[in-house]
C-alpha cells in the first residue's frame, strides 16, 4: 500500500473522522478484532485479503473510509487517475518458492540471534505495548506472546516464520496484479544487478525518445 501511494499517489477525498474512529475502536473492544476483520471481508474482501487479520490499524482504517465515503479502499485505489503520480521503472525480484522460504527462515533466525527478544523487552518496559499490538509488525507480537508466557521459545520462532511466509505470499499476490512490474527471475539471472541496470538504461532511453 505504501508502494502504491508512492507510485500512484494517494486517493483524494475527506475520509477521516475522530467520531467514526472512536466508534470503531469501541467496537473492536466489544466485539473483538476477529469480528471486525470478518466485517471488512464482507465489505471489501479484496483489501481484507491483502492485510493481516491481526492488523487493527488497517482494518479500522478501511472500515472508517467505508463508513465516511460509502466506498471501499479497493474502489478508491481503482479510481486513481490513469497517469501515475511518478513515471517509474518498477522492478520485481522473484525466486523459486523453496528458496524464498529458506531465505525467510534464515532471516528469522538472524533476527532472533541479533537480539529481537531484548528489543521487544525494552519497548514493553518503555510503555509501548498498546502501540506495538495495534500495528502487528511481524516478530513483535510473537515475542510478546512468548514474554507473556503464552507460548514457548520454539513456538515463537515457528510463528514468526509462518507469519513471515504468509506476508510474503500476500505481497506477491498484490504485486502480480501490477502489469507495470518488470520481473527478474533470480535463479535464471546470474547477475541480477546487470539486468536491472540494462532495464534502467532502456527506460531512460525510451523517455528521452518521446
Amino acid at each position: 500500500l505504501y508502494f502504491r501511494a508512492l507510485v500512484d499517489g494517494l486517493f483524494t477525498g475527506e475520509s477521516r473522522s475522530d467520531e467514526v474512529r472512536e466508534s470503531l475502536s469501541a467496537e473492536v473492544k466489544n466485539s473483538g478484532l476477529e469480528a471486525m476483520y470478518e466485517k471488512l471481508m464482507k465489505i471489501d474482501a479484496d483489501y481484507a485479503k491483502l492485510i493481516s487479520p491481526n492488523d487493527e490499524m488497517r482494518i479500522t482504517r478501511a472500515l472508517e473510509v467505508y463508513e465516511i465515503t460509502g466506498k471501499t479502499l479497493s474502489e478508491s485505489f481503482s479510481n486513481q487517475p490513469d497517469e501515475p503520480f511518478l513515471n517509474s521503472l518498477i522492478i520485481g525480484l522473484r525466486m523459486e518458492r523453496k528458496l524464498l522460504i529458506s531465505r525467510i527462515e534464515e532471516r528469522v533466525e538472524k533476527m532472533i540471534a541479533s537480539g529481537l527478544v531484548d528489543e521487544v523487552k525494552q519497548l514493553l518496559e518503555a510503555g509501548y505495548r498498546e502501540d506495538m499490538q495495534k500495528i502487528p509488525t511481524i516478530g513483535y507480537n510473537e515475542v510478546i506472546n512468548y514474554l507473556d508466557g503464552k507460548i514457548d521459545e520454539s513456538r515463537m520462532i515457528i510463528d514468526i516464520k509462518v507469519n513471515s511466509r504468509r506476508y510474503a505470499k500476500r505481497q506477491m499476490t498484490w504485486f502480480k496484479k501490477d502489469e507495470r512490474i518488470v520481473w527478474i527471475d533470480m535463479e535464471l539471472e546470474k547477475n541480477a544487478a546487470e539486468v536491472v541496470i540494462a532495464a534502467w538504461r532502456d527506460f531512460i532511453s525510451d523517455r528521452k525518445s518521446r
